[in-house]
């Protein structure tokens, strides 16, 4: 079965991107393509909202009253920006590695209203 790290690494690889250390946007306007060697201490950020997918390795997310830890395969979904902290860690000495896709907040509401409006299936 092919995991997310594998394809992102193939991005990585076809793009020559394996010395690349940061965030970029990929040829789709709203895809961001990341990749960090070493992991990173915990900083003030602002998450714009969309969703965060992590390929490879792991993050810790700090509110004032709770964290949040996510990691490879897991995925985060926020409807507005949010001003947090982050840290970042690598797995067995293998880059972090994910992908951010912007997400208009007015047509995630929208979305998720919609999807309110119809009753599950049994």
């Amino acid at each position: 079965m092919t995991t997310i790290a594998t394809l992102l690494q193939q991005y990585a690889e076809h793009n020559k991107l394996l010395s690349f250390e940061g965030t970029m946007e990929t040829i789709i306007p709203g895809v961001y393509f990341h990749r960090a060697t070493k992991s990173s201490a915990r900083q003030p950020l602002i998450y714009n909202s969309g969703i965060i997918i992590v390929g490879q390795g792991h993050k810790i997310i700090h509110f004032p009253e709770h964290q949040i830890q996510y990691g490879a395969g897991d995925y985060l979904v926020l409807g507005v920006p949010v001003p947090l902290e982050c840290e970042a860690f690598t797995d067995n000495d293998l880059p972090v590695m994910g992908i951010a896709i912007d997400i208009n907040p007015a047509m995630l509401h929208k979305l998720v209203s919609q999807m309110m409006q119809h009753k599950p299936i049994s």
